[in-house]
């Protein structure tokens, strides 16, 4: 759901970005609720999440009454706070949680089978579909029409059309 930036302040605030599609209220969301602290597909810990208020940069701050001082809060910096998947909303169509779509085939309209989704990465802003290569680059897809075209969630996957140069394709060794 959010992944810790950074402590806040000394009363053990945590700075987290959303990671989840904004037509939810992360806020509203989380706040009362019990959230799994995760690194490295590990659960560490788990967290109430006591308050939660954002702010104009598009982050938030989480209070938790498990997190008392900013060494602790520190602590967490780079975990991912996560809920377990039948407590997450339904989404309206279009929208898609990133464990909907991890382990999709990516199949581009003229080159076919590029490879599988590894997962979504919020860059400046925009999401990134970030595709794992069958010959095992990472390349990152924008998130936007035209590129990605269709999810199918049911077929497992997720149709692009990249332009005829897509840096990690076609021969370019330097991915993206």
């Amino acid at each position: 759901m959010a992944r810790v930036v950074r402590a806040h302040g000394v009363r053990g605030e945590l700075r987290v970005q959303g990671l989840i599609p904004e037509v939810i209220d992360l806020a509203e969301l989380l706040r009362g609720r019990r959230v799994a602290v995760r690194r490295d597909e590990r659960v560490e810990g788990w967290l109430r999440v006591t308050e939660m208020r954002p702010l104009p940069d598009g982050q938030s701050l989480l209070s938790a009454a498990e997190i008392p001082g900013r060494s602790e809060a520190e602590a967490l910096r780079g975990a991912e706070l996560c809920l377990r998947r039948d407590e997450l909303p339904s989404l309206p169509d279009g929208w898609f949680y990133e464990a909907d779509v991890e382990g999709s085939e990516v199949l581009d309209d003229r080159r076919g089978p590029i490879g599988r989704v590894e997962g979504l990465e919020l860059c400046a802003g925009r999401w990134l579909l970030v595709v794992e290569t069958s010959s095992r680059r990472r390349v990152t897809v924008p998130w936007v029409e035209p590129l990605v075209r269709e999810v199918d969630l049911e077929g497992g996957r997720v149709h692009v059309a990249l332009p005829d140069e897509y840096p990690g394709l076609d021969g370019d060794e330097t991915g993206a």
